[in-house]
């Protein structure tokens, strides 16, 4: 049986080689790239440039079972001379070892041309760059956002009109204030782990990384991308839960991380304090800032040591039994 795998791809270029006009194909979240023929993809699948399709891809990288497709969000492509932008994408600029970049949940990170902007949502086009750049830690970056427009938010609070005076004559004396209920509320930082669309509001489960501890952010006001960090309103709930009450502001990103080819967050950190396994838990573990206890992996690549002190690692959000979740490492 074929295990080749089925993905989703941009015609995002075109360049001239000896048989004539190819387009560049790419993967928009990895940046993975293919060269074809472009009159022969215009005439056999009608597919041109600036336009997304699915094909599989076999160990040789060669393309089949190619086909035509739109993109399901609301975004659209226009083409400049031998290049497709990328229009109404939706994004997070974020300061990554010292460079700016966009960040979102449809496309790899963008390089950010200008340096005037300040970390926030925007909206930008989004181009393939002729060539990767390389950022200071190794990893490549397929893609530029321009034009950057900032998203304004939605107003989660209106005030109307003053409540007509009362007419039944009744005189209406100021007593005592009734005592705050706010003494619990904190202010606090957090990262977005993950969402759900609900028809009462997204549902965000975020990490507060002050209480180190999972948190939910119900909002319809709000569209929070997987890796935003922000300051927020917090509140413990009587059986110890924390619950994001209200979305403050964002911040700069304070760790590294990505997303994985299935959509599943990671962090970067460093790990020291390692502690073998003991009593009932059969993994060691190690701590990290603003995470905490972290465990080691199942596989031989991701087991602690007294070495792994001051090493650098990848953590994922991991299930243990039914119903304890962990940070785990993956990498």
């Amino acid at each position: 049986m074929s295990t080749d795998v089925k993905k989703f791809f941009l015609a995002a270029r075109r360049e001239l080689d000896d048989n004539g006009a190819v387009l560049v194909l790419v993967d928009p979240w990895t940046g993975e790239r293919h060269l074809m023929n472009e009159s022969q993809l215009r005439d056999t699948y009608s597919i041109g440039l600036g336009d997304f399709m699915h094909a599989y891809v076999d160990p040789m990288k060669i393309l089949y079972k190619i086909s035509k497709t739109e993109h399901t969000a609301r975004l659209w492509t226009k083409v400049d001379g031998n290049v497709a932008f990328v229009e109404n994408v939706l994004s997070h600029l974020n300061l990554v070892k010292g460079e700016l970049l966009f960040q979102n949940k449809l496309f790899g990170d963008s390089l950010c041309s200008d340096k005037s902007l300040a970390p926030g949502d925007y909206k930008i086009k989004i181009h393939l760059l002729e060539t990767p750049h390389q950022l200071s830690n190794g990893r490549k970056v397929h893609f530029q956002g321009t034009d950057a427009e900032p998203r304004v938010p939605k107003p989660t609070i209106g005030a109307g009109f003053p409540a007509a005076p009362k007419k039944d004559g009744k005189f209406i004396g100021a007593g005592f204030q009734s005592a705050s209920k706010n003494e619990d509320l904190v202010e606090m930082r957090a990262v977005v782990l993950s969402s759900i669309a609900k028809p009462i509001g997204t549902h965000y489960y975020v990490w507060n990384v002050d209480s180190r501890t999972e948190a939910l952010f119900v909002s319809k006001e709000h569209d929070l991308q997987q890796g935003h960090f922000f300051v927020g309103v917090f509140k413990k709930k009587p059986d110890g839960r924390m619950t994001c009450q209200r979305y403050e502001k964002p911040i700069e990103q304070l760790f590294e991380g990505g997303l994985t080819d299935k959509n599943k967050i990671y962090f970067t950190v460093k790990i020291d304090n390692y502690q073998p396994a003991e009593g009932n838990s059969k993994y060691a573990s190690a701590f990290a800032k603003y995470f905490g206890n972290v465990l080691e992996g199942d596989t031989e690549g991701t087991k602690l040591s007294t070495e792994s002190n001051g090493k650098m690692v990848n953590i994922q959000r991991r299930r243990i039994g039914e119903k304890d979740f962990v940070w785990m490492i993956t990498e």
